[in-house]
């Protein structure tokens, strides 16, 4: 027997929740405009869920964002295949804080309209222009370092890592100053930056600024003739590379401070968080 209803009168979470602790086989179907997902049950436990090109717990997310549209709930119906597996109430714990992230992105960006003006609007849009060519160029090198040739060659890396920073200075050279007046965003000196990281960071005292840019041949120098203990030798060359990931951050954060638009920073503060977390696991694979 089929039961039916509207998500006005019994949200999705608390509908899921129900089927869950009857421990049948059940299959929900939820329809609105244009749209249709299924969510299917089996002993107390999500099995399947599709919407569109969504399968498994992504789909599931999704419709538990749902907050209009028509229910049907189909007894003795077996799922067709298992593309879930985690618990159902660690899902809807999970939904329940991916739906706080996007009402306060909602929030963030309808407060942004109300009072952005329009160039503020175009310069962001500009702005995010510029930073896609950097996170290109950055995502090149990133690759670059995952190379395992890179990765068996430990002076290979830090010349990769030491482009990339060059890259990060010359890119704060061109565009912050023009606009600082505009946005309190200065260019700050590569100087300034690699003092204040070389505070967590001891080893970037090994590098030479020539010219406003970190030296690659001085690394090489540095690495090709360091004769102390091999272990102290991994150990300082490994905080080397770390270090120049640190510079990378800094001037990111940099970057993202330039932003009119809270939204829009949030949203380039997860890009630039996920770039990252992949150089750093770039890093940490590599054989110094």
């Amino acid at each position: 027997m089929a039961v039916a209803g509207n998500l006005k009168d019994m949200n999705l979470p608390s509908l899921v929740q129900i089927m869950c602790l009857e421990h049948r086989r059940l299959a929900l179907v939820v329809k609105r405009p244009g749209e249709e997902g299924r969510i299917f049950f089996a002993d107390g436990q999500i099995i399947h869920a599709q919407v569109g090109s969504l399968v498994g717990e992504e789909a599931v997310y999704q419709l538990l964002g749902w907050t209009s549209g028509a229910f049907c709930v189909s007894n003795h119906v077996q799922p067709p295949r298992r593309t879930v597996t985690a618990p159902w109430n660690h899902l809807l714990l999970e939904g329940t804080r991916r739906l706080d992230e996007q009402e306060h992105r909602d929030a963030a960006r309808s407060q942004d309209e109300r009072t952005l003006s329009p160039v503020e609007v175009e310069q962001d849009n500009a702005w995010e222009e510029s930073l896609i060519l950097l996170i290109s160029q950055l995502e090149h090198w990133r690759s670059q370092l995952a190379e395992s040739r890179r990765q068996k060659r430990s002076v290979l890396a830090l010349q990769t890592l030491t482009e990339m920073v060059n890259h990060a200075v010359a890119f704060s050279e061109k565009h912050l100053d023009a606009d600082a007046e505009a946005t309190s965003v200065t260019e700050v000196s590569v100087t300034e930056i690699l003092d204040k990281t070389s505070r967590t960071y001891p080893q970037l005292r090994l590098l030479h600024v020539e010219n406003s840019r970190l030296s690659a041949e001085a690394i090489s120098a540095v690495h090709s003739t360091w004769n102390n203990d091999p272990v102290e030798r991994r150990e300082t060359f490994c905080q080397l590379a770390q270090g120049m990931a640190a510079l990378l951050e800094a001037y990111l954060s940099l970057f993202l401070g330039r932003f009119r638009s809270r939204f829009v920073a949030d949203r380039w503060r997860e890009i630039c968080s996920t770039f990252l977390s992949e150089l750093e696991q770039a890093v940490e694979r590599t054989l110094f």
